[in-house]
């Protein structure tokens, strides 16, 4: 039976919380909505479905060999080694079987044409949205790839979860780490994000490395010297004002 909404779910902060923002903010019946979680071998998978298990409603799983070592595509948790080129295509194409409204999370200033992962870009949610309706056009008028978020920061994510009274303990059970095995290991981009969401948002987590320790280290400097340029410039055509303000105020420059 089709759904009225597919939610792509990684186990991560901003797509579990999407599940309670259609409930609560788009008024969408739970029976409504197909939470859907994709092992395509990522290192972390193991990590993602220990928290996609411990949901309190049900997700989806389906299994695709993807990733793997002989094929020379594993991802590493290093900046910009993390990218799976692709994934969200082939994520979108499946949903699209199964819903005719598609959710794939992309936060504010995370779609402009300059990102790494192109398939969060405008351009990509677009012309995705025009392939499947195509494609998909048999069985329906139109089929839909958006994200809730597109105006919102991970910050703005989390303090509406609180707000609309989202267990804090949700929060946590999220996992948004690179690495295969720690669970929070403190050091990759996603770890870094998650601390500035949650540090402007007044909660506190455990990280294997404190991400404030590494403000002066490696790329952490070269990423928050290259927010506080373009604040100073207001050039905000690579990185969202509210996101330069959130993490200059979080490693305490601003």
């Amino acid at each position: 039976m089709e759904k009225e909404l597919v939610i792509l779910m990684s186990g991560g902060m901003d797509s579990v919380l999407a599940y309670y923002y259609a409930v609560k903010e788009k008024g969408y019946k739970p029976e409504d909505i197909l939470a859907l979680w994709f092992d395509i071998g990522q290192p972390y998978a193991r990590k993602e479905e220990q928290v996609i298990d411990r949901l309190p409603f049900p997700v989806e799983k389906i299994r695709i060999d993807l990733i793997r070592d002989e094929f020379d595509n594993v991802p590493g948790k290093e900046d910009g080694k993390q990218i799976i080129p692709g994934r969200n295509l082939i994520f979108a194409t499946i949903a699209g079987s199964f819903g005719k409204r598609i959710w794939l999370m992309a936060l504010d200033g995370e779609r402009h044409k300059f990102a790494k992962e192109r398939d969060k870009s405008e351009k990509f949610f677009r012309d995705t949205t025009d392939l499947l309706t195509y494609v998909f056009n048999i069985s329906r008028e139109e089929t839909i790839i958006e994200t809730p978020f597109e105006n919102m920061t991970k910050a703005e994510v989390i303090a509406w979860a609180l707000e609309n009274d989202v267990p804090e303990e949700i929060i946590h059970l999220t996992s948004t780490c690179y690495d295969g095995e720690i669970r929070n290991c403190g050091e990759c981009p996603s770890c870094f994000k998650r601390w500035v969401a949650l540090t402007v948002n007044g909660l506190e987590e455990e990280f294997e490395v404190d991400p404030k320790s590494l403000i002066s280290k490696g790329w952490h400097k070269d990423y928050i010297e290259t927010l506080a340029e373009a604040l100073a410039k207001k050039d905000f055509s690579h990185y969202s004002e509210k996101r330069c303000r959130e993490t200059l105020t979080a490693v305490g420059k601003l």
